[in-house]
């Protein structure tokens, strides 16, 4: 591979091309010979130095590659791949900086308390994780059949093999009208199953329903933060179809989700 082809012809600018060159000198003209251009791209990932270099040395490589005449398709592929990873990190620093924890963290911590049988915390964390409900969202009560459901609560429906959640009394009601969801996840049938044998609300009242609500979450976060961080991993993976799905279940525009609910491009 002729590296001359590139920096001959390059457009880039001064300062630029004397990264460029400073980076090919120190990094990527010992691997420069090789005729697999996807090989060297490996070589490269694995280089001891930042992601944000590598992804620069990729950049060069895929310019070099490009002014030979190969094709670089699986190049930009493995860029790209390095791009998601380089935003996942940001996203996850800057979660850090905020001291909200991770998506995965919130799931994990999901699985534990159903490991524990600790029925409430599960349902409360599931059905905010899920759905990216309200505070007052979870002001409901169980009962066993849609007759003794109204059109002014809210409920779970609990049946044999799932269950239905109903919002009547939400913060964007007026606009969205009644939201009706049916839940088959095992776990969480079987968790309003167990709920139930001892009590038929999850909150006796709408008093202080933030403060109760948090003690429930994992580092005690609320629904906003819980929000922001399904969102975020949203954003993060490119996953529209599940924006769609969330602004629906939450009652809330997918604009007003990725603007005020995103962490990603957040300082």
């Amino acid at each position: 591979m002729d590296a001359s082809k590139y920096f001959d012809n390059a457009n880039s600018s001064e300062k630029t091309l004397k990264t460029y060159s400073s980076l090919y000198e120190n990094h990527l003209k010992q691997f420069i010979g090789s005729s697999n251009p996807v090989k060297v791209a490996k070589k490269i990932k694995k280089l001891d130095v930042s992601n944000n270099t590598i992804m620069t040395i990729l950049s060069l490589y895929i310019n070099i590659v490009k002014a030979n005449g190969y094709d670089v398709s699986e190049l930009k592929d493995i860029h790209k791949q390095l791009f998601v990873v380089k935003k996942k990190d940001t996203m996850e620093r800057k979660l850090v900086k905020s001291n909200l924890p991770t998506y995965n963290e919130l799931n994990d911590y999901l699985n534990y308390t159903y490991k524990q049988q600790q029925w409430k915390h599960y349902i409360v964390n599931y059905l905010l994780i899920t759905f990216t409900t309200r505070n007052e969202d979870l002001n409901l009560k169980f009962v066993s059949s849609m007759i003794d459901t109204d059109k002014t609560n809210n409920f779970l429906v609990v049946r044999k093999s799932d269950i239905v959640f109903l919002r009547n009394k939400y913060k964007t009601s007026k606009s969205y009208g009644q939201i009706k969801r049916i839940i088959k996840t095992k776990k969480f049938v079987n968790a309003c199953h167990e709920f139930v044998k001892t009590d038929t609300q999850l909150f006796p009242s709408d008093d202080h329903l933030h403060e109760k609500i948090t003690r429930l979450t994992f580092q005690n976060v609320s629904e906003s933060d819980i929000c922001k961080i399904v969102v975020s991993e949203i954003d993060l993976n490119k996953n529209y179809k599940k924006l769609e799905a969330v602004s629906a279940n939450r009652g809330t525009s997918p604009e007003v989700l990725i603007d005020n609910y995103r962490l990603a491009d957040r300082t």
